[in-house]
Parts: C-alpha cells; structure tokens; sequence
C-alpha cells in the first residue's frame, strides 16, 4: 500500500527529500529492517553518505555512514564496482569479515543480535548516485524473493524520482 501511494505521489508536487524521506519509512514499517538508510554520492569528494534513515541508532547512521567509492571489494564498493546487490546474511560469519569494513562493524554491527546486511546500488546511465542499505537482526528472517522484488520496485521508484527532480537539484 505505501509502495502504491508513493508511486501515486511521484507526479505530484513532492519533493525529492519528502520522497526519499517516505521510502525510509515505508521500507522500516512494511519490511523486518531494523535499519534502512538511503546513501546520496557526493561528486566533490566521491563519497557515498547517509543522508535519509530510520531505525536503531538512525542518528548515529546518519552521522556515521559515509564510505570513499574505490577499487575496494568491502561489501559497499563491491556492489557499485560489480553493479548489483550484495546480501549478507550472517555478518559475524567468518568469510564476510574482511568485507565489511571495520568503520560499519565497529558502529553499527557489534551487537550480537545484528545478523544481515543488504547493499541495492542505483544507477543512472551506468553512473552509481545512489544506495539503499538496510540491514535486520537474528530474531527476522533472512532476505526472500519477495522481499527482492519489492526492493526492486523501490530502486524503480527512486530512479524515477532522481530522473524527475534532475534539474532542481536539492536532495
């Protein structure tokens, strides 16, 4: 129903933030997240930054989220070098600790009850702009195909909104 409105919403007068600011929402209230951020590149530096979240520790997310995009294979460059989605089920499972980098572990993955991260890297014209990552706990189950499906309505969703609102640029 939320995916319905928004998709009603995009040609309305909206903005990209009020957009970007539902997704969040509707992502941590529909699905078993128990974090969901929206990371916008920033050009001048070459960054991809937290700039919309909801969810455990959601200011502390906002703050701290922020990667240099390089040829590096942490699970977050991995999915925009290779251009698809990285899903990690079990983060303390030993062949994923040198891929999620110590700055997420050391923040926001600690807690024994964190179990899974996803990475779902945008594109315009073969160009990364943006990344939703979501991750949930032990107590969720893990990631299904229907949740893949809806995640890949959202990034639909978020292309549009970016292609609409390319010339008012005021994320």
């Amino acid at each position: 129903a939320g995916l319905k409105r928004l998709q009603e919403n995009l040609n309305s007068q909206l903005s990209i933030h009020e957009i970007f600011t539902n997704i969040v929402g509707i992502l941590f209230e529909s699905f078993y997240f128990t974090q969901v951020c929206i990371a916008i590149k920033k050009k001048e530096t070459q960054t991809m930054d937290a700039r919309f979240v909801k969810g455990d520790k959601s200011q502390e997310l906002l703050k701290g989220f922020s990667f240099k995009l390089e040829n590096n294979l942490d699970i977050f460059n991995q999915a925009v070098l290779k251009k698809r989605d990285v899903i990690v089920k079990d983060i303390h499972e030993k062949k994923y600790k040198k891929k999620i980098p110590s700055w997420y572990m050391d923040r926001f993955g600690e807690n024994e009850q964190a179990a899974g991260i996803a990475v779902f890297p945008i594109f315009i014209d073969q160009k990364i702009i943006s990344m939703i990552v979501v991750s949930w706990n032990s107590n969720a189950h893990s990631m299904n195909q229907k949740t893949l499906d809806y995640m890949g309505l959202f990034r639909e969703l978020m292309v549009k909104t970016f292609t609409l609102h390319a010339g008012k640029r005021n994320i």
